[in-house]
């Protein structure tokens, strides 16, 4: 959740120029600088301008074999000129409950006005050991603002899979590449099967809006991933939810819940 809501303030879908480095198989380097993305708003009425800022990630895999790979990596973005729809300078971090099935969000900072920049920070590891992948990643996102009422937020999150039939999960420039089953489905074989257990946390509670104070969530997603061949999986999640003071229960402080999703996803 967290890296959807803070990648969504300073990460995602962005119109820039960026370089990458990789002196090594096994190492990555790459920065950009970004301003907003293509649906933005400019000059219309009192709209506000664009927004700008600079991103960074570079990656390190000390062991990079085949069926072994231990990856370590950084990231992080400077962003100024924020706004949150037609809003300057403010900001607003929503998520849903790792499910997309409607709009409901579980965290939510409210709409922060007075905000000057965001400064994020991240912290991100992997193994492969045959079949068995674990993975996880942590970040904290520092909003300065110009009353001075500053504000910070965290998440991370940790999960394994396991392939079930065997194989294992390739890395190509710093990130995972596709399975490939050892016997795709129609060519003599049922395709590959995993399975993963996912544990998410998003810490939202130190926002300055007092509807949504000591806002919180996390999940736990158990999972069952189908590959037919290298480009065609199909996925079966189960979602339990929790958190507090979330847009979901306008009545209580606690939310929690359960959703069961499916998706076939297409990789072209």
């Amino acid at each position: 959740m967290f890296t959807n809501a803070f990648g969504n303030a300073g990460a995602e879908r962005r119109i820039g120029i960026s370089a990458a480095y990789a002196p090594k198989d096994n190492i990555n380097i790459a920065a950009g600088l970004f301003g907003d993305n293509e649906s933005i708003n400019r000059g219309s009425g009192a709209a506000p301008g664009e927004s700008w800022g600079v991103n960074g990630r570079a990656t390190w895999e000390p062991v990079f074999d085949t069926g072994k790979i231990v990856h370590l990596g950084v990231s992080g973005y400077y962003r100024e000129r924020l706004k949150s729809g037609d809003t300057p300078d403010s900001i607003r971090l929503t998520d849903r409950p790792n499910i997309r099935i409607d709009g409901g969000n579980i965290a939510d900072s409210g709409v922060i006005t007075n905000a000057r920049s965001l400064s994020y920070g991240g912290i991100e590891a992997a193994g492969v050991f045959g079949p068995l992948t674990v993975a996880g990643e942590a970040g904290h996102l520092w909003l300065d603002r110009f009353d001075g009422d500053n504000a910070h937020f965290s998440g991370y999150y940790g999960y394994a899979a396991y392939m079930i039939t065997g194989e294992t999960r390739p890395f190509k420039g710093g990130n995972f590449d596709r399975i490939r089953p050892f016997k795709e489905l129609g060519n003599g074989g049922l395709g590959a099967f995993e399975l993963a257990l996912r544990y998410d946390h998003i810490n939202l509670a130190n926002t300055p809006v007092l509807a949504r104070a000591g806002n919180r969530a996390s999940t736990v997603t158990a999972a069952f991933n189908w590959y037919f061949n290298p480009y065609t999986k199909l996925m079966f999640n189960w979602i339990r939810f929790w958190g507090d003071n979330t847009p979901l229960d306008p009545v209580g402080s606690k939310t929690k819940g359960d959703a069961f999703g499916t998706r076939l996803h297409l990789d072209f």
